[in-house]
């Protein structure tokens, strides 16, 4: 247990500065590849702010359309601390 968190052998444990997620092993295959389609959507959605889109008008762009079925994915994943999530950042984490 970890907090409030029952982790098995075999559960992958996904950490970086803004918090940690624990994926159950039976979830896996299932959790990256709905994090995979977040991580494309948002650089997608990242590579349009850069370009001078209006952040309104990308936030109501189809790509989000999607939003709440990949997360419904990620629903086997079970988080503590802060959510892990991606943003547009410059430097080393760029997407």
């Amino acid at each position: 247990m970890i907090e409030d968190v029952t982790v098995h052998e075999g559960d992958l444990v996904l950490a970086d500065d803004s918090g940690v997620v624990f994926v159950p092993a039976d979830h896996a295959d299932r959790v990256l590849a709905a994090a995979e389609v977040i991580v494309e959507r948002e650089a997608s959605i990242c590579t349009d702010v850069r370009a001078g889109t209006p952040i309104d008008h990308v936030m109501h762009d189809a790509r989000l359309a999607g939003q709440s079925q990949a997360s419904d994915s990620i629903s086997g994943a079970k988080a503590t601390g802060a959510a892990v999530s991606g943003a547009c950042h410059e430097g080393g984490r760029d997407r």
